[in-house]
């Protein structure tokens, strides 16, 4: 195989960099070397390599010799050359119609955290973020280059298809490539910082992002509203054990939203208790010593 100074390119790139994802796929599952499908298409080694990297979309006649080599059948070898031709055609009209406005530049409001409330959400959340951005993972690392945590695209690719959340300094990294403003940018740290605090609460579309300490004598009560999980404040126990306090995030602070908490009567109680009976005690050892 040619010596390889460029790796293939994401397949979520694109119609071309998928097509060459899949013709790789195809080889592989046929369990041959670019040698020996060069050998059986009669193209050459780079040729062959060039057509399932995914940069640019081989041609019709090495499409077809590609997947004849790899076993295809009649009826598949057709459909492979079909849909090299579909794409073939899409890219010209692209090129007539000319570059299509991304929603970021179209003056698309950028997808919120809210409702974001575990790990795969929130990288469902920062693709849906890229997808506003229009840009592609390996544009992200071309603008990331000089930051101090730079994103490499395929990397940045897998990290974002597992059910864990991003390494902290890539997801600020990516948040600042995609143009996000400072407060927006914030407000997915924060919730990035809540859900890997296991301590995520699901907020209506337009709601301030919340959390929950357990500092206060108030249970908190969540209802749904409209399709929407919303937190009430209400006493359920007075004074009950589970001391819960609702806040949220305004201006960068977090601030509780429920009143401070009294002091619970119990614990007077228990003070008076150990009053008496230290006086009690005082007095006894005080009769004995008489």
């Amino acid at each position: 195989m040619p010596k390889q100074t460029r790796q293939p390119a994401d397949p979520t790139t694109g119609p071309v960099a998928r097509f060459g994802f899949d013709l790789r796929t195809l080889r592989q599952t046929a369990d041959l070397t670019y040698a020996q499908v060069a050998a059986l298409s009669y193209f050459s080694k780079s040729a062959v390599h060039a057509a399932d990297q995914g940069h640019q979309l081989p041609s019709r006649k090495l499409t077809q010799m590609f997947a004849r080599a790899c076993g295809a059948d009649k009826n598949q070898v057709e459909d492979w050359v079909r849909r090299r031709e579909e794409i073939a055609k899409t890219l010209s009209a692209d090129r007539v119609a000319g570059p299509k406005p991304t929603p970021q530049l179209a003056g698309a409001a950028p997808p919120k955290p809210t409702d974001r409330t575990t790990p795969a959400a929130y990288n469902d959340g920062l693709k849906a973020l890229r997808e506003w951005s229009g840009l592609t993972f390996r544009r992200l690392g071309e603008i990331s280059a000089e930051y101090d945590r730079p994103l490499h695209g395929s990397t940045l690719c897998t990290a974002l298809g597992r059910g864990t959340l991003p390494a902290k300094p890539m997801v600020t990294s990516f948040l600042r490539a995609v143009n996000l403003s400072e407060p927006e940018q914030q407000r997915w740290l924060d919730v990035w910082q809540a859900i890997n605090d296991g301590d995520p609460v699901r907020a209506a579309a337009d709601a301030t992002p919340r959390r929950r300490w357990t500092t206060g004598g108030y249970r908190i009560i969540p209802r749904t509203t409209t399709g929407h999980d919303t937190t009430d404040v209400a006493y359920t126990i007075p004074y009950a054990s589970s001391e819960i306090r609702d806040w949220v995030l305004e201006d960068g602070t977090w601030v509780p939203t429920d009143p401070e908490p009294v002091v619970r009567p119990r614990v007077i109680v228990a003070g008076i208790v150990v009053t008496v009976l230290a006086v009690m005690i005082a007095l006894v050892v005080l009769i004995l010593s008489t």
